[in-house]
């Protein structure tokens, strides 16, 4: 009786390490499991810190260029109304010209009826 209660408690610790070990090994594949996705977790962050450089570098870009295109607008509007002005300007010159040359033209001719 004594050598049978031994090998039972044999057994039982037998199937104990057995249960043990699988124990072990699942908390392993669990620790394996859970570095991975740390790994996958870490690299995405990465990922998404760097993707936010790049759109962050992307806007900077936008905003520079739109910035530069409204520059260019404003100057070419500068522009225009400078050239309008200038139009203006000689216009009225070539009219003043003009209206010089109208009275001349008159005086010469009232001179030449006075004759």
């Amino acid at each position: 009786a004594a050598e049978n209660r031994a090998e039972r408690k044999e057994a039982e610790n037998n199937e104990l390490r057995i249960k043990f070990a699988e124990y072990e090994n699942m908390v392993s594949n669990y620790r394996e499991a859970v570095d991975k996705l740390q790994g996958v977790i870490k690299a995405l962050a990465l990922s998404q810190e760097h993707l936010g450089g790049i759109v962050e570098t992307a806007e900077r870009r936008e905003n520079e260029r739109m910035r530069k295109s409204e520059e260019r607008r404003k100057a070419l509007m500068e522009l225009i109304r400078a050239e309008e002005e200038a139009e203006r300007i000689e216009s009225e010159e070539y009219r003043y010209d003009g209206d010089i040359l109208g009275a001349a033209f008159v005086k010469q001719l009232r001179d030449m009826d006075n004759i």
